[in-house]
């Protein structure tokens, strides 16, 4: 059992390539405290030291480094689309506002959109709105 440290290495960059494939820091938090483990063997300490220093620093990396690394390399949550490039852009009412009738369509930059406003008003045709925000597939607009 010469060799510790190099199985060691290998457990390391093993674990490594596999947390490449996988996701989530479970397998890397392995993969790194088996190669400060392979530090440790190549020093010359016994195999039970080499064990107590392999559980105890997957451990301390599981619990401490494992949230960091989730909470800046883990994708966003929040998906943002180019639907939200229109707030603050005028738009034309095409179809009167109304949401008590639940009606009202407008045009922005060619494209046609069902639309509501933030306050109970009723905005004829051929108005000019603003854009105030997205609700999923509507636009709800203000006048101005």
């Amino acid at each position: 059992m010469d060799n510790l440290g190099h199985w060691w290495s290998l457990a390391a960059v093993l674990l490594i390539i596999v947390e490449i494939l996988s996701a989530g820091f479970v397998l890397g938090s392995f993969g790194v405290a088996a190669f400060i483990t392979a530090i440790v063997a190549y020093i010359g300490f016994p195999i039970e030291f080499q064990l107590i220093v392999f559980i105890a620093s997957s451990l301390v990396i599981f619990f401490t480094l494992r949230p960091i690394a989730i909470k800046y390399l883990a994708p966003k949550k929040k998906i943002e689309t180019n639907v939200h490039r229109l707030i603050g852009k005028k738009a034309v009412v095409i179809e009167t506002i109304d949401n008590f009738r639940q009606t009202g369509r407008v045009k922005i930059d060619g494209d046609d959109w069902r639309a509501r406003t933030e306050s109970q008003e009723v905005i004829p045709i051929g108005r000019e709105v603003i854009i105030k925000a997205v609700d999923s597939a509507t636009l709800i607009v203000a006048s101005f």
